[in-house]
């Protein structure tokens, strides 16, 4: 058990077990849903409450973390925030939470699934539509590309797998 002390934890919920981790060089946070997971979702780990959301933005906010984008250099503590796949709630559950911190965000869209369900876990999560994607990025944060349908690239051929990429990165910029 005494090496346990030392060992960092799988997920950020409280700053201090990762402060020393943070500061040796650009951390990047990953969230994906924002809610409360149902009781048969088989991932729990990608949900986060907005409250968890705002209290981890609070805390390294008064740690003195800035919220900066990939490719941020520079000096002082710097962090991103990143949400993956694209999910509704990251729009209606956490905009207001990143406002109040003054935190830009990148936001990984599943550009096949836009304005549809996700079809890759059985939690039918919303995916955000072509209205919420121009809100978000006219509330200053990002958008990249997380594949046309969020298939298993590690499943695919070469040909299919740099498809998946290249037309998702397509389809986003010509929305």
């Amino acid at each position: 058990m005494s090496g346990m002390s030392n060992r960092v934890p799988d997920h950020y919920f409280r700053l201090s077990s990762f402060v020393s981790l943070f500061d040796s060089g650009l951390p990047i946070l990953v969230y994906h849903k924002v809610g409360q997971a149902p009781f048969f979702a088989r991932r729990r780990g990608l949900f986060a409450s907005r409250s968890l959301i705002a209290r981890q933005l609070g805390e390294l906010k008064d740690a003195g973390f800035e919220f900066g984008t990939l490719g941020t250099s520079g000096m002082g503590r710097k962090i991103v925030i990143t949400f993956d796949d694209g999910y509704a709630s990251s729009f209606e559950q956490a905009m207001n939470v990143l406002s109040d911190y003054g935190c830009k965000v990148l936001q990984f869209l599943v550009s096949g699934r836009i304005g549809q369900a996700n079809d890759w876990d059985g939690t039918k999560e919303r995916i955000m539509d072509k209205v919420q994607v121009t809100d978000w990025l006219a509330a200053g944060h990002s958008i990249g590309s997380h594949t046309a349908t969020h298939a298993d690239l590690t499943r695919l051929g070469e040909r299919a797998g740099r498809e998946e990429i290249v037309a998702s990165r397509k389809c986003l910029e010509d929305t």
